[in-house]
């Protein structure tokens, strides 16, 4: 199996993680998706595993009030997660953060970025819907 770059390139420019890595990488889908639920310093946050292979997981986290959290929570954030699974990938991303990469991308006319940006409002799930990004 090859790589399409332009493909691979679109999923991570529009946050599709599972479709990135079962569709193009080839990982399997996960054995479980329903989200879990953990309470670290009276935050609530969500993780839900999206991808897996060879006893990796990849797992998106949110948060309750949608920001990443510091440090020293998303250790925490890992060492539950790893009491699960051991070998495992996190993946954490805020609004914020995607105004900011689509920034980078300077060859994208200026109006697509804007439709991005009001795409990833519209459809980013609210906490507690198990509904992922990448649908």
């Amino acid at each position: 199996m090859s790589l399409n770059f332009q493909r691979t390139r679109d999923l991570l420019y529009n946050f599709q993680f599972s479709d990135l890595f079962i569709e193009e990488l080839g990982w399997s889908k996960p054995s479980r998706q329903k989200p879990e639920t953990l309470k670290i310093d009276n935050q609530t946050y969500q993780y839900q595993k999206i991808a897996e292979l060879s006893g990796v997981a990849i797992f998106e986290v949110t948060a309750a009030d949608g920001n990443i959290p510091e440090a020293k929570v998303r250790v925490a954030i890992h060492q539950e997660v790893t009491k699960l699974i051991n070998e495992n990938l996190l993946i954490f991303i805020t609004e914020e953060e995607f105004s900011y990469i689509l920034t980078t991308f300077p060859i994208v006319n200026a109006t697509v970025k804007e439709a991005a940006l009001s795409a990833y409002r519209k459809f980013v799930p609210m906490f507690g819907n198990s509904e992922l990004v990448s649908r």
